[in-house]
């Protein structure tokens, strides 16, 4: 079975249909129709706007009789009951939930005894079209009802019309009818799409009806409210701060002056004999400790300093004048290695002139059976070293005489800075011991001063302290007797203090013996340079002995250097006779050589002449060659000179030509028009 079956009846179902519309007067019924329904609709839309208008305007006109301050007391709830008691309506409804929205978020307060509602959400949020529902609504939809109910009863004339004749034969009577059913049909199309324009109009002028009724709303509860922002909120905050602040300070200026008249009237007499019965043994106890700590301190302080320093000065000298003994034998010493030194430097030169002239006999011998040439630079060789040899015995006794005076000037020196030494010594240590006694004089007296300067500041205090007790009454003497016992305990705190301050004086005295110290250790350094003064005369000893050995190794030198001289000569007169023997035999071979050279001369002498003759030959053959060259070179010149002007002239012709294509191009190049 084929599932198109259902189809024809539905086809036909419509055909059915359709044919009603295929009468003639049907088309004015349907468009009388839609007239109709178009006014109808009109009516009832303008019912219901003009309605909603109404309730909006009852509602401002409500809000309207409260003044602000009134409105403020007592206008919300008031205009909630008026709400409830109107008649009940489903727009009346909407009006009635949104009240009840917007009265839950108004604020009522006072100010400056004003009274006043602040909202945090503006009116229009409630108060709208589209929060009361008062829009367009369904009325939207009717405007394409209209265009789509036309469309539909034209399309259903037009099947009837096509079907009925389906079965005729197409002719020009036939095609006229088809036309004449279409125009009658497209009359529902067109009323449809006429009676949606009238509606669009209406509609569009009526839903401005609520809107002006809302916005004048909105504005009369906008003068009746405050609006509440947070600047307004944090303002409120300040002033409120503000005042609590003036308030405090009222408070506590009322809490200190009531406090200071109590403690004035009351409390003043109370401290004041307490003070004066706790004060005077305290007082008594304090100047007498100070008085005997300070006796003490300074007492201590004279006999370590004198004592401290009278010995590090007694050690000084002491090992001063070890020192200066020290001395006086290394200066004995140094007299002793100079005399030595002086005999051992004339044993030198006795020993060096005996080996000179050792070495003069044996030169002459060896000179006289060698050749006469050698004597006279052996005599002069000599002669340089006999006044070497005088020079450095002259320096070497000059040194030692040297040596001499400055061992005496040394012992000298020595015995003087040892009296001076002394005598400073005895002359600082008086000093000293002056100066040393006069600062403990001016420490004693300070600390007494310092003492006494204590005592009477302690005593003016308690004057004052006393003077100031007796400016005080007796009637809380009771009440007072805790902060005495701080008082008390501060006190021995300052005991406490004092007897701290005492203990840093014992340590003034302790830092005055550790300068005594100090001066012992001075004592010290001063043994430490005269030590070091010992140490100082160390390099002159070794001086002593560097000049020992120097004069030791120069006579070693001078035995090595005769032994040289002696072999030199041996060896200077075999190398003069193998220089004669080689001198004879270098001539002989010079003159072979020169006489092989001259033939080798001659030799090349010959050949040369030939090749003088060659070389005529190859300059004439050169000379032809060149001619023949030049001319070859000339010939090629000239051709490529003519092939060159053909060819400028070959390139003239065209450039011309060129030139007059460009030319006649121009005339077609588009001029552009200016204005």
């Amino acid at each position: 079975m084929s599932i198109f079956f259902i189809g024809t009846p539905i086809e036909n179902l419509i055909l059915l249909v359709s044919g009603i519309f295929k009468e003639d007067g049907f088309p004015g019924i349907v468009v009388f129709l839609m007239v109709v329904a178009c006014f109808i609709l009109i009516f009832q839309m303008n019912r219901e706007f003009h309605h909603q208008k109404k309730l909006i305007n009852k509602l401002s006109d409500k809000i309207k009789d409260f003044s602000k301050a009134s409105f403020a007391k007592e206008g919300p709830p008031s205009i909630g009951i008026w709400l409830r008691d109107q008649k009940v309506s489903y727009d009346q409804k909407k009006i009635l939930s949104a009240w009840d929205k917007f009265e839950k978020t108004l604020i009522s307060t006072s100010y400056s005894d004003n009274s006043y509602i602040l909202t945090t959400v503006q009116p229009d949020y409630f108060f709208n079209t589209d929060a009361l529902s008062f829009g367009l609504g369904r009325w939207r939809i009717i405007p394409g009802l209209f265009v789509s109910i036309g469309l539909a009863c034209t399309f259903l004339g037009l099947i009837a019309a096509l079907h009925q004749m389906a079965d005729q034969q197409i002719t020009s009577e036939t095609m006229q009818a088809l036309m004449k059913i279409a125009s009658a049909k497209f009359i529902m199309s067109l009323a449809g799409l006429v009676c949606s324009i009238v509606f669009m109009i209406f509609m569009t002028r009526m839903k401005s009806l609520p809107e002006h009724a809302l916005h004048d709303l909105v504005s009369n509860l906008d003068e009746h409210l405050s609006p509440l922002s947070l600047e307004k909120l944090g303002q409120e905050q300040l002033d409120v701060q503000q005042q609590i602040l003036n308030v405090q300070k009222t408070m506590a200026n009322d809490f200190v002056a009531e406090l200071g008249r109590s403690l004035k009237e009351d409390v003043t007499p109370a401290i004041s004999n307490s003070i004066s019965e706790v004060m005077h043994p305290i007082i008594s106890k304090v100047s007498q400790h100070s008085t005997d700590s300070i006796t003490t301190m300074a007492t201590n302080l004279s006999q370590q300093i004198s004592g401290g320093v009278e010995h590090a000065l007694t050690v000084a000298s002491e090992r001063i004048a070890m020192a200066g003994d020290r001395i006086a034998q290394l200066v004995e010493r140094m007299d002793l290695s100079s005399g030595r030194m002086g005999s051992e430097i004339e044993n030198t030169i006795v020993r060096v002139s005996q080996a000179v002239d050792d070495l003069r006999n044996t030169i002459n011998e060896e000179a006289i059976s060698t050749s006469g040439v050698f004597v006279h630079g052996a005599e002069q060789l000599l002669a340089t070293m006999n006044t070497t040899l005088e020079s450095i015995r002259d320096n070497t006794g000059i040194g030692a005489r040297a040596i001499s005076d400055a061992a005496t000037n040394m012992a000298t020196a020595s015995k003087t800075m040892r009296a001076e030494m002394e005598e400073a010594t005895q002359s600082g240590s008086k000093a000293a011991y002056l100066q040393i006694s006069e600062a403990g004089n001016s420490v004693s007296m300070a600390i007494d001063s310092a003492g006494q300067s204590v005592l009477s500041a302690f005593g003016n205090t308690a004057n004052k302290v006393a003077e100031l007790a007796g400016d005080v009454g007796e009637k809380a003497g009771r009440e007072l007797l805790e902060p005495i016992s701080l008082i008390a305990e501060k006190l021995e705190r300052l005991l406490s203090m004092i007897d701290s301050g005492v203990l840093a004086m014992r340590d003034m005295s302790n830092s005055v013996q550790a300068g005594a110290h100090a001066g012992e250790i001075a004592a010290n350094s001063f043994q430490g340079a005269s030590s070091d003064l010992v140490n100082a005369t160390q390099p002159i000893r070794s001086t002593t002995e560097q000049i020992e050995n120097i004069l030791r190794i120069l006579s070693q030198n001078i035995e090595s250097f005769t032994t040289i001289i002696t072999r030199s000569a041996e060896t200077t007169a075999i190398s003069s006779a193998n220089v004669l023997k080689s001198a004879k035999e270098t001539l002989g071979g010079e003159q072979r050589s020169i006489e092989i050279a001259l033939q080798g001369v001659e030799k090349i002498a010959n050949r040369m002449q030939g090749q003088a003759q060659k070389l005529d030959d190859i300059d004439l053959k050169l000379g032809h060659a060149f001619e023949v060259y030049a001319m070859q070179t000339g010939e090629a010149m000239d051709s490529m000179r003519t092939h060159v002007v053909q060819m400028a002239n070959e390139l003239n012709k065209a450039l011309d030509t060129l030139k007059t294509i460009v030319d006649q191009l121009q005339d077609f190049v588009p001029q552009q028009g200016h204005d």
